[in-house]
């Protein structure tokens, strides 16, 4: 598991080389078991949204635990 928190970068060209920008505060999440991450347009308003699926969720006592759902 990465105990860092999902980051976003942003592409752009520069000399015709590709290179990447951390957009940072893009995602306001802390460290999680992230199992998979969608780009898509969830509600049709012209924007990229990003679903974020994790298989462990927080318990009352504040312990990682697996998804039972």
């Amino acid at each position: 598991m990465n105990q860092t928190p999902l980051r976003l970068y942003r592409g752009f060209l520069k000399k015709n080389k590709l290179s990447y920008k951390e957009v940072k505060g893009a995602i306001p999440l802390k460290p999680s078991a992230t199992a998979a991450v969608s780009v898509l347009d969830y509600n049709l308003d012209g924007h990229l949204d990003l679903f974020v699926a994790n298989w462990f969720e927080q318990s009352k006592n504040g312990n990682m635990v697996p998804a039972l759902d």
